[in-house]
């Protein structure tokens, strides 16, 4: 039973990834172009991944090898492990495990649940498997580029690749479940914003930690006895993982015995409340009837209404795309209180506040909102309801502006507020300050438009977790990174050829260009686009 879980939990990955079952059937070619991409997709990612950890390791490697503890080179390389393991980890464990779709269908069934969180926490635990891998792998090629492996030392890798992601498991375990059991005891309406806080926490706590990554690189560097002693005396498994890693035997027997013991215990704590957890609905006051004049609106706007219910009220939505709004309100808000400190800092340097450094700005801000594909998911999304909305008397181009709206009435406020902070701390021309937020409203039309096509042509249906849909969709991943395909470029060009036209003609011609694609995809939409989603 457990081996055909698993199946299941992979099965309904990998149909994520690509099609829905309907269409795979028809479009072989088209679900194979989609696995090569993702495939491409997956190795960009690694290298991408694999680059920034060189760079770190490459620091850290030579210094505290030369000193005669290579073990803390390890370490603190574990201890980045650690750290991504719980940011890419805490999140994914609660929707994974406490909101997946069937978790109610197969506690129905002749299953014990501790089958079903097994197969649940398998999944965690891969992902944690593969960050640790990526960055256990490079912290061992630079040190054989510098040093030479052992035997021991290859046999204590080989251990630390398998056992070590279990720590981040314990601790993305832990966390995934304090949400799920917060989430649980609030109104059904509040789960999103309470999950959304401690997103919010995480993303905080890490973007403190990178700001001050070059400083404490430098701490590492110029401290390494401290450091040291530090992970010797205070972080244990940290400190036998180190050690593991440079063939210890008994740090290898230590490492293995207390992560295997700290798992089981966890388990054994998710186990007990796995149930109670998932069918808690506290927190629901009740309704007292008051007699007031009935609101009414036409078919647009109770569908979009609609789809703004679903964003407010559903966990992996608002987490995954309100934090980008949320990221470009502060952007905005903290350029305009900063503006001063900017434009001195500017200054000092020499280079003074331009329209180049608008342009820059611009260029943040849509990467931003290139992570923010609101439409993307949004046909996907529909799976248990798809047939209840298409036996209504609404046409199909409601159904699909209504999501267009939607996308745009959440995305243009945010980008607005980031834009008029980028133009008072950079003080560009009247005219390029104008370009530049039609610019930006049009790359959200855009936006809206080029998700929602490859929504309706890429859906996926056989899902068991809405976070498979939201993250890991074939529609949401070739919408953002074509979109940040799109700014890269553009930022290229503008370095190549920038100082043979001006400011105004390059954030015209963008205009121009990303509106010519818009209308197209409009336009497709309201025929092609029409007729697909008659037939889903």
């Amino acid at each position: 039973m457990l081996g055909t879980l698993l199946k299941k939990e992979l099965a309904g990955l990998g149909n994520t990834l690509t099609t829905s079952g309907k269409n795979s059937g028809r479009n072989r070619s088209n679900s194979l172009r989609t696995k090569l991409l993702l495939g491409f997709v997956a190795v960009y990612m690694f290298g991408f991944m694999g680059f920034l950890f060189y760079s770190l390791a490459d620091k850290f490697c030579e210094p505290f090898v030369m000193m005669g503890i290579e073990w803390a080179y390890f370490a603190i390389m574990g201890v980045l492990s650690l750290t991504f393991c719980i940011i890419g980890g805490a999140m994914t464990a609660y929707s994974t495990i406490y909101k997946a779709k069937d978790n109610e269908f197969l506690l129905s069934l002749p299953i014990r649940p501790s089958l079903i969180l097994s197969t649940r926490v398998f999944i965690c635990y891969a992902l944690d498997f593969v960050i640790n891998a990526i960055i256990t792998v490079v912290a061992f090629v630079v040190y054989e580029m510098y040093f030479s492996l052992t035997v021991p030392m290859i046999i204590g890798g080989i251990i630390v690749l398998l056992v070590f992601p279990l720590f981040g498991l314990v601790l993305s375990l832990l966390l995934g479940w304090l949400i799920g059991i917060a989430t649980s005891k609030v109104p059904e309406e509040k789960k999103s914003y309470v999950s959304l806080a401690f997103v919010l926490v995480f993303m905080v706590g890490y973007f403190i930690l990178y700001s001050k990554m070059m400083d404490i690189m430098e701490i590492i560097v110029n401290s390494k006895d401290a450091v040291a002693g530090f992970l010797e005396k205070y972080v244990k498994p940290v400190f036998w993982m180190g050690n593991a890693a440079t063939g210890d035997p008994v740090s290898i027997l230590l490492l293995a015995v207390v992560s295997v013991a700290a798992f089981a215990l966890v388990y054994m704590i998710l186990s007990a409340s796995f149930i109670k957890v998932i069918t808690t609905t506290k927190g629901r006051k009740k309704i007292k009837y008051k007699e007031q004049q009935l609101k009414s609106t036409d078919v647009g706007g109770a569908l979009l209404g609609r789809e703004f219910l679903r964003f407010r009220r559903n966990t992996t939505i608002m987490v995954n795309f309100g934090f980008g709004l949320v990221m470009l309100v502060v952007m905005g808000i903290g350029l305009i209180a900063f503006s001063g400190k900017i434009g001195d800092m500017l200054s000092a340097f020499g280079v003074g506040q331009t329209d180049v450094w608008m342009l820059a700005g611009m260029g943040a801000l849509l990467y931003v909102l290139s992570a923010t594909p609101i439409t993307a998911p949004s046909i996907s999304l529909e799976a248990s309801t798809l047939w209840l909305i298409r036996s209504l008397p609404i046409s199909t181009w409601d159904i699909l502006s209504s999501k267009l709206k939607e996308h745009l009435y959440l995305t243009i406020p945010a980008t607005m507020i980031a834009m008029a902070g980028i133009i008072v701390a950079t003080k560009p021309s009247v005219l390029s300050a104008v370009l530049g937020v039609l610019c930006i409203i049009v790359y959200n039309l855009f936006m809206a438009t080029w998700g929602l096509r490859l929504g309706v042509t890429k859906p996926s249906f056989n899902w068991t977790n809405e976070a498979a849909v939201v993250k890991r969709s074939a529609s949401v991943t070739i919408s953002m990174l074509a979109s940040m395909g799109i700014v890269m470029t553009l930022c290229v060009l503008y370095v190549a050829f920038g100082e043979k036209i001006s400011t105004e003609i390059f954030i015209g011609g963008v205009t121009v260009i990303l509106g010519a694609v818009s209308f197209m995809n409009y336009r497709w939409l309201r025929t092609k686009g029409v007729e697909i989603f008659e037939n889903l």
